[in-house]
């Protein structure tokens, strides 16, 4: 029965390692992220930020931004959505906004850039004509959210190719607002267009912290 036990035990914290995935940042350290949308570094001596303790899981308040380095994060798919503005004159199928979305880390700098590509030649009758100074919002599982203003690399042009508009633009985040992406899922993005408000559903709630985890 002793053995049983044990081999129980042995089990059971094999499935629950499997539960969770392991990264590796760019500066080479080893984190583990779990399910419930928290994280910490995998060696004890790594987690050297504020911690608090829930059970035997040391939840990372502080995070440490690599202040040395200059990286980009690779391309992220953040989402792909109607949008309900446009599907009054185009129908569902031929209104999908795409939203992608790259990190960068310029010396501690953290700031995050969004490109949409709207499916249409003319999207400033229906969005304006810029992002500058819009504010995007980021909302989280626990009815909490953070607000950001465009104001850097703002970029808009009409692509004859695709036939679509192209709207780029980027923000800083304070160690703050790391801290609470990276903590916690996000599962809806709200962009104040120049003529319109509209909300957008991100269906990877983790896709933006793993990008995160990459330049830090």
């Amino acid at each position: 029965m002793k053995y049983t036990l044990i081999l129980t035990l042995f089990l059971g914290l094999s499935f629950s390692s499997m539960a969770q995935i392991k990264g590796i940042t760019q500066t080479g350290k080893t984190v583990i992220l779990f399910d419930d949308g928290t994280w910490k570094y995998e060696h004890a001596e790594q987690n050297i930020s504020s911690v608090a303790t829930e059970g035997n899981t040391e939840i990372v308040h502080g995070p440490l931004v690599n202040d040395t380095i200059i990286a980009t994060s690779s391309k992220l798919d953040v989402f792909s959505e109607v949008s309900p503005r446009l599907k009054k004159f185009f129908g569902a199928e031929k209104s999908k906004i795409n939203c992608t979305a790259e990190w960068h880390n310029d010396m501690g700098k953290v700031s995050l850039k969004l490109v949409f590509l709207v499916p249409i030649g003319d999207a400033n009758r229906y969005f304006g004509y810029t992002l500058q100074d819009c504010l995007i919002t980021l909302h989280y599982t626990n009815n909490q959210h953070s607000t950001f203003t465009i104001s850097q690399d703002v970029t808009q042009k009409f692509i004859e190719k695709w036939n679509v508009s192209y709207y780029e633009g980027a923000f800083s985040l304070d160690e703050e607002q790391i801290n609470k992406l990276l903590n916690q899922p996000n599962v809806k993005m709200t962009v104040n267009w120049k003529k319109r408000t509209e909300e957008y559903e991100i269906k990877n709630s983790t896709i933006l912290k793993k990008g995160l985890m990459e330049v830090l």
